[in-house]
């Protein structure tokens, strides 16, 4: 991110909340959500957030699921994007699952031409059915990836 001007600095969940598509983040300290309950952080991603190895925790998504293998994520598509540095402890997804049969995405549920480096996550779901980082990725360059769910080691990429 050279162009400072153009960088959102972030310190704490409601300027987290406020990102739109195509924003530049620069994550300037740990931020504890103190167990928030949110839908997701934003539906569509395409910019950049440089984590600086700061922690996102005691954070709790929760959705009532109205279908089969619907997606749940903190970012439901991430395309042409770039997320580096950036840890997530103690997520949270609290689902209302309604008989159905989700997915549970840690990160993003679909990512395409991205770059996603030194990105970690420990979740915490009431089931452990289809459960990774990242569900489906296409042209995904992606290193030091690490996921837990329920204190386990699970996929980082369901489909590539």
């Amino acid at each position: 991110m050279d162009n400072k001007e153009s960088v959102k600095q972030v310190a704490d969940l409601s300027e987290l909340l406020e990102i739109k598509v195509k924003d530049n983040i620069c994550i300037t300290s740990d931020i504890d959500c103190k167990g928030k309950v949110i839908p997701y952080i934003t539906e569509m991603f395409r910019g950049t957030i440089e984590g600086n190895n700061h922690t996102i925790s005691d954070l709790t998504i929760s959705t009532e699921v109205w279908g089969d293998e619907q997606s749940i994520a903190l970012f439901h598509y991430i395309s042409h994007a770039t997320i580096s540095n950036l840890h997530f402890k103690n997520i949270r997804f609290e689902i209302d699952k309604n008989g159905y049969t989700p997915r549970i995405a840690g990160l993003c549920y679909e990512c395409g031409a991205s770059t996603l480096e030194n990105v970690s996550m420990e979740l915490t779901v009431s089931f452990n059915k289809e459960v990774a980082l990242i569900y489906e990725a296409n042209s995904v360059k992606t290193t030091d990836l690490a996921m837990t769910c329920n204190g386990k080691s699970v996929e980082t990429i369901m489909n590539m």
